[in-house]
């Protein structure tokens, strides 16, 4: 059964369910109703007889209850009525052939409900009103009004049943329209179509649910996107280097040694091992971004200077930088407080970002590394104790900056370039001898933050970049 039949199905039943049990609660209220509304009159009745009887026996004057008990013996329901002296002799009767009789001839006790009422002259009790009610007329009474209320409620309860039934329909369509759109959404992106999307526009969780879909969509996207960039970054990776090597290998197997030029052969080697060097590099990032990933990338720190960690770097990449005509430009102070750090690790993001920064910074710019120590959070400062204040080197981070002066990243690409395999298109564009996986800025991240600390970037868009992390004091 369908979602649709379901919800209508219930509905249906619980308008009836609701129907019902209004119907019984208001059947048995207004028989209640009617019940007590006869007794009252009964009551009220009765005490005006009593008070046109003491009146009457006030004055010695019995014609005014004789009239009262004519009209009383037109009253639907009335048995009878009479009233006896204190010597229980009738006075009046609705009967009057039972006048001068005794009062306990002058009436019948089978299905009579009877109401007695004192009749008083002052203190002193100077005789008995008494009327009787028959039990079956008033039973018929109450029935046939139940009759008419029980047909206005069947009557009203159709309407309120059809209308509910129609409402649950159209509800249940309302319900359920948005829930197969969202079903046909699910296939259309299982058969592959990622640029679906759902147009619902309702402010409740189905609105939600949709636009959690649509975000959902995207990410699928985003990841397909992913996926096509890691294969054709991969196979540019893999296949340029090999093709290199086996170009090389098919050119000594196919010459004989004594024929190969020795200048040419050191050449070839050179070149192979330069690609050999690539290849190892490039499964090394994705060894590493995987065990980053599962949480198994190990690092030991110990308390280390970061200025040799930096200068160690700065050297390596001299000659690059002098071939490239672009100057690099360290700025650390020696004396800086030392900070706890994995220093093989450490001077693998300081390779990362300085390789990224020569890449796109053209001739005749600079590139500068740069520490200042940030002041410790007051939530997580030393406190002051009996040796006095933290010192200069206690708690707190160091901050590093890498800034070039190279063509920059659009504010749009700050978003994403932490992320594996993703490149700025719009700088990759431009530069198109450009290397590189796409792993290097995310495995960069994964070490910092594994070190406790953040990393970020500011760029503007032909002025440069700046890259800064933190790393936690000794």
């Amino acid at each position: 059964m369908k979602i649709r039949e379901k919800f209508t199905l219930f509905s249906f039943l619980l308008v009836i369910i609701s129907i019902a049990g209004v119907s019984i609660l208001f059947y048995f209220s207004e028989k209640q109703l009617l019940t007590n509304g006869i007794r009252d009159k009964e009551a009220e009745m009765a005490q005006t007889f009593v008070q046109i009887s003491e009146d009457a026996l006030r004055v010695n004057d019995e014609l005014p209850v004789l009239n009262y008990v004519a009209t009383i013996r037109k009253t639907k329901g009335v048995a009878y009525a009479l009233l006896v002296d204190k010597n229980n002799t009738v006075l009046a009767h609705t009967d009057g052939k039972l006048i001068g009789k005794k009062g306990t001839e002058a009436c019948a006790a089978d299905g009579i409900t009877e109401l007695s009422l004192p009749v008083m002259a002052g203190r002193e009790q100077k005789g008995t009103a008494r009327i009787g009610f028959s039990k079956s007329v008033m039973d018929e009474i109450i029935t046939a009004s139940l009759n008419r209320t029980r047909n206005r409620i069947a009557y009203i309860a159709l309407i309120i049943l059809i209308a509910g039934l129609a409402g649950a329909a159209v509800l249940s369509r309302r319900m359920t329209r948005p829930i197969k759109k969202l079903s046909e959404g699910a296939i259309s992106i299982g058969e592959g179509n990622l640029d679906y999307r759902i147009n619902i526009d309702s402010k409740d969780e189905i609105g939600d649910l949709s636009r959690e879909f649509n975000l959902m969509a995207r990410k699928l996207q985003e990841l397909d996107q992913l996926k096509k960039d890691f294969v054709s970054s991969v196979s540019h990776e893999l296949r340029s280097p090999l093709t290199a090597i086996e170009g090389y290998v098919d050119y000594f197997v196919d010459i004989p040694p004594e024929k190969v030029d020795k200048e040419k052969w050191q050449k070839a080697l050179n070149i192979m091992k330069k690609n050999t060097s690539r290849l190892n590099n490039f499964i090394g990032d994705i060894l590493d971004m995987a065990k980053i990933e599962a949480a198994q990338f190990e690092i030991d720190r110990t308390p280390s200077n970061l200025y040799p960690v930096a200068e160690e770097i700065t050297a390596l990449f001299e000659k690059l930088a002098v071939e490239k005509k672009v100057a690099i430009k360290l700025d650390i102070p020696r004396d800086l407080p030392e900070v706890m750090i994995d220093a093989d690790k450490i001077k693998q993001v300081f390779t990362n970002l300085v390789s990224n920064a020569l890449k796109f910074t053209p001739e005749g710019g600079t590139i500068s590394i740069q520490a200042k120590c940030q002041a410790p959070s007051p939530l997580s400062s030393p406190s002051r104790g009996e040796d006095g204040p933290a010192g200069p080197g206690e708690g707190g981070f160091l901050e590093i900056s890498i800034s070039d002066t190279g063509i920059g990243i659009p504010v749009s690409a700050l978003e994403y370039i932490f992320d594996r395999f993703r490149r700025a298109p719009e700088i990759t564009d431009r530069i198109k001898k450009t290397k590189g996986t796409g792993l290097g800025l995310s495995i960069t991240k994964g070490i910092i933050e594994l070190h406790g600390g953040k990393i970020w970037a500011e760029s503007e868009l032909n002025k440069g970049s700046v890259f800064h992390f933190t790393l936690e004091r000794s």
